[in-house]
């Protein structure tokens, strides 16, 4: 026959442990922060790393002939309200 132990007896064994300066309550799943406060940072979020400034593109990309491409940009900037000038 299997001896029962009850999930208090497991924590009161794991606190005990923590108090004499174990390290088997840090493998509970709740026993760190999930998540850390961001008092004052910088906030990343949203932001593509590596990303370059548009106005750091090749020049050829002005040139293209592809007028379809041209088409939805300008549908899509009309839609956005979005002013762009043509050169």
């Amino acid at each position: 026959m299997a001896k029962v132990i009850s999930h208090e007896t497991i924590y009161k064994y794991i606190w005990r442990d923590k108090r004499k300066g174990g390290t088997v309550w840090k493998h509970l799943r709740c026993a760190q922060k999930q998540r850390r406060k961001r008092y004052k940072a910088y906030d990343s979020r949203g932001r593509l790393a590596g990303k370059r400034n548009i106005a750091e593109r090749p020049a050829e990309i002005e040139t293209r002939k592809h007028k379809v491409i041209g088409k939805l940009i300008l549908s899509w900037a009309k839609a956005l309200n979005i002013v762009l000038s043509r050169l």
